[in-house]
């Protein structure tokens, strides 16, 4: 009797380039969202006003931004077709133009008036959410889905977690000694710096495989889709995908207050509880 079952696909094997090139992705994304949750607010508070209303508004747009990029940039970069591969161009490119961004923010408080000022922190902050997401949020998450197993994907996912709450260790304990000592200029050039260090050092390191198969439908139709229990998609309107998306708007938000932690524990059951049961119903 001929033994049909399928032979199983060869596994993918996390080379030491690529563990390197996962951990310095992962905790540099993380050590410039911590800076830009607590010291992109505090440098509008400190150096151009002292009017908490800017700070609302920098916060609600860029957490605004930082969801539609996710969703929009994920689903473009799962269509990406290039010969550097279909991730590699939004985490290099991201990661550099990130450090770049971060590195000029300071640079808002240097205008003649307040309203300017104001004006040109939300700009840069909308600029370097937009990139940040780009690539660490939409890119970087797939590319480790891309690159890793079931076998070996709870291990990679528990050291980029390690190297998220290194990162927070670091700004939330450190960072502000050292704007003490240097002020915020020199610290977000040293953040700014490192981010686009790494998205250098890295270029080389990331290695893709090209599926295969062509990517079907058309863009804005996977952005308006979502998967069923079968496997199919389900057309949807965007009413019903801010349903389980709204929570998040102000997830990484919540890091600059104190009780975030309470916050959280609280939320992320209601989130939870709130996608099955969207789940259910689309299913």
């Amino acid at each position: 009797m001929e033994n049909s079952a399928t032979p199983a696909a060869p596994k993918k094997r996390l080379t030491r380039p690529l563990w390197i090139a996962l951990l310095m992705l992962g905790f540099a994304g993380q050590l410039a969202w911590a800076v830009e949750n607590q010291f992109f607010n505090t440098f509008l508070y400190n150096e151009i006003t002292p009017d908490p209303r800017p700070i609302s508004w920098m916060v609600a747009i860029t957490a605004l931004v930082a969801t539609l990029t996710a969703i929009l940039m994920g689903a473009l970069s799962d269509r990406m077709r290039t010969r550097w591969g279909r991730r590699k161009p939004f985490l290099v490119i991201g990661y550099i133009a990130w450090g770049i961004i971060t590195a000029l923010f300071p640079t808002s408080a240097n205008f003649g008036t307040v309203s300017a000022g104001v004006f040109m922190a939300i700009l840069l902050d909308s600029l370097m959410t937009f990139f940040g997401s780009s690539a660490n949020d939409a890119a970087f998450n797939a590319y480790v889905a891309d690159v890793t197993t079931v076998e070996n994907r709870g291990k990679v996912t528990g050291a980029l977690e390690i190297m998220k709450w290194v990162a927070i260790l670091i700004v939330y304990g450190g960072a502000g000694i050292v704007i003490d000592l240097v002020g915020y200029p020199v610290f977000f050039y040293i953040i700014g710096g490192m981010v686009l260090l790494v998205g250098l050092v890295t270029a080389p390191l990331i290695k893709e495989e090209m599926p295969e198969e062509k990517p079907q439908g058309s863009y804005l139709a996977a952005d308006w889709s979502v998967p069923s229990r079968s496997g199919t998609c389900a057309r949807t309107g965007i009413s019903s995908l801010c349903c389980p998306l709204w929570p998040y708007l102000g997830w990484d938000r919540m890091y600059s207050s104190p009780t975030c932690w309470s916050i959280w524990n609280i939320t992320s059951i209601w989130r939870l509880s709130n996608i099955r049961f969207w789940w259910v119903l689309r299913s």
